[in-house]
């Protein structure tokens, strides 16, 4: 608070005393030195509108009081409270509680992940696309708020941190269980595994051999909500070949290739 002094009337004046009531009738008060001009008064209620007034006080006593427009203190919002992440494959859902908005009024929420641009959303909840697996994500929620005079006020972070798995697609030797119609001896089928993947997503899963003379379809196959698959499949009997699979989707593109085994070099 600021004052101007106030006329002594022939008394010199000892202090200035400060009272305030709020919107729901509480009050309080201060006394201040006689040479003060200003003063500050804490422990408010953000959100709460409060009357100050001020009088000049001497031996006499205290003098009438000037009073100011009501005012009512605000802050930026704090964190929003437990956030949430949950991820699969490159993406995450977030969740999180409303913060405390400190006397401004919610406007949105800000999302921001590594790596992505930020978007704003209007509930507590957000689904995060596009991310790089194998990366470490760090996941920033912010309330934006408006204070009654029409300000935008930027309010305290929430922040949590994931590392996304990576993609990866191997083969090894699989099961020894090969149709009647194969040499049986080095007959297997191929144990191929995918992690990381885009959950509930369908890939088609091809073999392939140095071996020019191979030829295999491949084995539509789906993950999980997890983006994982595990499956034997393609029986393969060409020892000293090379073979390998890729995982494509269904228009054809390539998006994963495997490590490369020596058939017979168990």
């Amino acid at each position: 608070m600021r004052w101007s002094a106030a006329v002594a009337n022939r008394a010199t004046i000892s202090a200035y005393v400060v009272t305030w009531r709020n919107s729901s009738g509480a009050t309080g008060s201060q006394v201040v030195a006689g040479s003060a001009r200003t003063t500050t008064v804490s422990g408010l209620g953000n959100g709460v509108a409060y009357t100050f007034s001020v009088a000049a006080r001497n031996r006499v006593g205290d003098g009438p009081a000037a009073a100011a427009a009501a005012v009512t203190p605000l802050a930026a919002a704090a964190a929003p409270g437990g956030l949430s992440v949950t991820t699969a494959g490159t993406t995450a859902t977030l969740s999180w509680s409303r913060p405390a908005l400190n006397g401004g009024s919610l406007v949105r929420y800000q999302v921001s992940a590594t790596g992505v641009a930020s978007r704003s959303v209007t509930t507590e909840n957000a689904t995060v696309s596009g991310l790089a697996k194998g990366s470490s994500v760090t996941f920033t929620v912010r309330a934006i708020t408006q204070a009654p005079d029409g300000r935008t006020l930027t309010g305290a972070a929430a922040s949590r941190t994931k590392v996304l798995p990576s993609q990866t697609l191997t083969v090894s030797r699989g099961t020894h269980d090969c149709s009647s119609q194969y040499p049986q001896q080095d007959c297997y089928r191929m144990h191929v595994v995918l992690q990381g993947f885009s959950p509930n997503t369908h890939y088609e899963i091809k073999p392939h051999s140095d071996d020019a003379s191979y030829r295999n379809p491949g084995s539509g196959q789906d993950t999980d909500s997890n983006g994982y698959q595990e499956f034997d499949a393609f029986e393969y009997y060409g020892t000293g070949h090379y073979v390998w699979v890729t995982a494509e989707t269904p228009d054809g593109t390539v998006v994963a290739t495997s490590n490369r085994i020596l058939w017979g070099d168990w």
